[in-house]
């Protein structure tokens, strides 16, 4: 590699083809592996940067690019950095889910669009004018944040190990699209009919998902050696049938009602092996197997709820609690009240309805009791 030298570029005046006028200052970068530095060169129009200004933003520039050790080499596309420094790193640290999630997110979305461009060429623009596409297309704002979230943390990344001066993802607002379908938290009397219309191990099923919020995947992971006295340990997901640790990899317990106890003790002296909930092999169950999917579809019925999903089951929890809001966030297993409340915990029109009431008596001096609460 050739001598490093002390450099601080004056801006000169230059016309562009266009006519324009700009200030314009060239330098050297050297880049790690490469015998010669690379030539570069920035412009400033003359509309808007005085010299002095122009000046100052060049030495900016230049002292970003050549302070330190020889640079990574910025020339390399956005695709070949994925597959040789940010993937093969980011990986290690995934679940099978989140790397296939990474894995598609890249191939239809990020890599179209900008993969065959140099990291360092990579600007802002460049990355509203893919979100802005995606949006245009149809696509609603969970794939959105999912992509800039991505592209985010690969430039990130990127910044970190001197590859580019800066993040362009930084700073970014999406585009208008369609917004995150809300998950609807089960009322009171769908539960007492989900509960009243199942039978045996699917109601079973049920009454754990709404009464300890556990995830479905959580759920057929469950053995009978997590029924504790102290409640319900949860410590594994099942993933594709195979066991795996929990979401945030965190062991929480989850207490249970009396009567829900004894219908899991019951439940227990039924089943061979340790499992609660295995297949017909006496194995774990994936998500996709018969017996979870016909869980499912019976539910619907029974609450009659046709949309009904397993998340709603954790939905309907956060909501339908009403002890310390500390504990609904230990027991769901968030790592925030201010998360649980803003993402699971939804409102219900009577339990507001009955609190506005006894706030109207109470300021007209009159004393009331909160009526028993129906439906949610």
């Amino acid at each position: 590699m050739s001598r490093r030298r002390y450099q601080r570029p004056e801006v000169y005046a230059w016309k562009g083809k266009s006519g324009d006028k700009f200030w314009k200052a060239e330098w050297r970068q050297y880049i790690e592996g490469q015998a010669k530095p690379k030539h570069r060169a920035q412009t400033w129009p003359c509309s808007k940067f005085t010299k002095s200004k122009a000046q100052e933003e060049c030495d900016r520039l230049v002292r970003e690019e050549t302070s330190g050790p020889a640079r990574p080499d910025g020339t390399m596309t956005v695709g070949d950095f994925w597959e040789k420094v940010f993937y093969p790193v980011v990986s290690g640290r995934l679940a099978r889910n989140s790397k296939e999630a990474y894995q598609s997110t890249f191939r239809l979305y990020i890599e179209p669009a900008i993969g065959k461009t140099e990291l360092q060429h990579v600007i802002k623009h460049s990355i509203e004018t893919m979100l802005g596409a995606i949006a245009d297309a149809g696509k609603g704002e969970a794939l959105l944040r999912r992509v800039l979230m991505l592209t985010h943390e690969m430039f990130s990344e990127a910044a970190e190990n001197n590859y580019i001066t800066k993040n362009p993802a930084r700073r970014i607002v999406l585009p208008r699209c369609e917004p995150i379908a809300e998950t609807v938290p089960l009322t009171e009397p769908q539960v007492r009919s989900l509960f009243e219309n199942t039978s045996g191990r699917e109601r079973l099923m049920w009454r754990i998902l709404i009464l300890t919020g556990v995830r479905i995947g959580e759920l057929l992971a469950l053995r009978k050696s997590d029924l504790l006295p102290g409640g319900l340990r949860i410590d594994e997901s099942s993933d594709r049938g195979h066991s795996s640790t929990t979401k945030n990899k965190k062991i929480r317990y989850a207490p249970l009602p009396d009567s829900l106890r004894t219908e899991i003790e019951d439940w227990n002296q039924t089943v061979e092996g340790d499992l609660m909930f295995p297949n017909a092999r006496g194995v774990m169950c994936a998500h996709s197997s018969a017996m979870v999917q016909d869980c499912l579809t019976n539910g619907r019925a029974a609450a009659a709820v046709p949309g009904l999903n397993f998340r709603q089951c954790r939905t309907t929890f956060a909501t339908l609690y009403e002890g310390d809001p500390r504990d609904r966030q230990a027991i769901l297993g968030h790592h925030s009240e201010e998360f649980t409340a803003a993402v699971y915990q939804k409102p219900i029109a009577a339990r507001q309805q009955a609190s506005v009431e006894n706030l109207d008596a109470r300021l007209r001096g009159k004393v009331v009791e909160m009526p028993a609460r129906e439906s949610a």
